[in-house]
């Protein structure tokens, strides 16, 4: 029943016809909220593509992904993905490779399941887009490096993260703010029985100068078999107007994983 409803939530998603927002007004860049954190397991590599449908006051937009995620070792996890935003800015349809993305986290300390400890997490943007399609793509580089907590019990799970990011095109007047920031994400997962769990996210950005936002995230996970699960995730951009990329969003993603060629088991 969860692989088929969420089958169907796919489907509907994916002949959805966008109908593109004019210009975006935003305070830095598309953060990804639906994608952020990666699944907990020690499955060697995943292949991960996603679609978003996103919502504005002046109209819709969408985004396609596609992620791979690789784990050299036990301790280390590794992430490429690239971004392909379609939206409307001053009459024309934009749409193109957006950014991509690299994010890597290595295990300090904690269980070598990785559903517990102390991470230190590194993200960087990668500047493979134009820059006429903020916030999707920024021209230059960016990076952050912080730290991520897991944790949790029988009833739940708990991720918590904080970065600090330096932007290399500093932006501090126009269309797009975009300066350094403090990043921080919370997420509590819920298991539903079987293969499905649930997941509530919040997420916020703080920019030197004073732009903010906060992004507010629900996630149906199912896992239908040893190498595929399906995501669906809805989420809320709260904060001023001006600074948000989107009000509300969208996403299905279908996650393959590729358990045979795990690395070996390191001594602890």
């Amino acid at each position: 029943m969860c692989g088929y409803k969420l089958i169907i939530s796919l489907t509907i998603l994916m002949t959805i016809l966008s109908l593109p927002a004019p210009a975006l007004h935003a305070a830095g860049l598309y953060l990804d909220p639906a994608g952020y954190f990666s699944v907990v397991d020690t499955t060697a590599a995943t292949v991960t593509v996603r679609h978003v449908d996103f919502q504005r006051d002046e109209g819709r937009g969408s985004i396609v992904s596609g992620e791979v995620s690789v784990r050299p070792s036990r301790r280390v996890h590794l992430r490429f993905g690239l971004f392909y935003p379609n939206f409307q800015r001053q009459g024309y349809i934009m749409h193109g490779a957006g950014d991509g993305f690299v994010r890597a986290s290595v295990r300090v300390f904690g269980d070598t399941l990785d559903a517990s400890g102390l991470f230190l997490r590194g993200d960087a943007r990668v500047p493979i887009g134009s820059g006429g399609l903020r916030p999707f793509a920024s021209g230059s580089m960016d990076g952050g490096v912080g730290l991520e907590f897991r944790g949790g019990t029988s009833l739940f799970g708990l991720r918590a993260v904080s970065t600090y990011t330096l932007v290399g095109d500093r932006i501090k007047e126009g269309e797009f703010i975009h300066r350094n920031f403090f990043f921080a994400g919370l997420a509590i997962d819920f298991p539903l029985g079987g293969r499905t769990n649930v997941r509530f996210g919040g997420f916020s950005a703080r920019f030197r100068g004073g732009a903010s936002r906060e992004i507010y995230l629900l996630t149906a996970r199912c896992i239908l078999s040893d190498s595929l699960e399906l995501c669906v995730d809805a989420a809320l951009e709260a904060g001023p107007e001006e600074d948000r990329v989107f009000d509300s969003l969208l996403s299905v993603a279908a996650v393959c994983r590729f358990p045979g060629s795990a690395p070996p088991e390191e001594i602890e």
